[in-house]
């Protein structure tokens, strides 16, 4: 129902599948390097629905549409994919702190995480999938545990590998 990414000209990417089978679109009118870390997130609160590229918003729409939870038959389940590529190649670079919330978060919210680029520890924010990304499970093995209140294990496939260059 929603693809962050990154593309091919260098900005990040929202897309999001709407009831009624209509979509949205948005994309950041700067450009970012891979080279550097980047907080990436998006919140809807069924009014606005805004793209954050550390701690500011990067791009944004008005809509007022439910997100379709319908499951996706592309991959054969309706599974949540974190670095899945679908066109056709997978995500190139690393990423951490992957969470998912139940509300929308707050524009102050999505700035305090940013932490300008210290990331914040989400606990306080009681996320429902959130998955560390080799930060409690030492890096290794095929298990990713989901930190949230969602008890979503992830599991690792195609030989990711774990990096000790994080945001600091």
């Amino acid at each position: 129902s929603y693809l962050l990414r990154y593309t091919n000209a260098n900005k990040f990417n929202l897309f999001i599948s709407h009831s009624g089978g209509a979509t949205t679109d948005i994309t950041s009118s700067s450009t970012y390097t891979l080279t550097d870390w980047h907080h990436v997130a998006f919140t809807y609160d069924q009014t606005n629905l805004k793209l954050y590229v550390d701690g500011s918003v990067a791009a944004s729409v008005a809509k007022t549409t439910a997100i379709d939870y319908t499951p996706s038959t592309s991959y054969g389940t309706d599974n949540t994919y974190i670095g899945k590529g679908t066109f056709p190649d997978n995500a190139e670079g690393l990423i951490d702190e992957v969470a998912l919330f139940n509300t929308a978060l707050s524009g102050s919210d999505i700035t305090a995480i940013y932490n300008s680029d210290t990331p914040d520890d989400l606990s306080s924010y009681s996320p429902v999938g959130w998955w560390r990304l080799g930060d409690n499970d030492s890096g290794s093995g095929t298990t990713i545990t989901d930190q949230g209140s969602g008890s979503n294990d992830g599991t690792l496939t195609n030989g990711p590998t774990f990096s000790s260059d994080v945001p600091s």
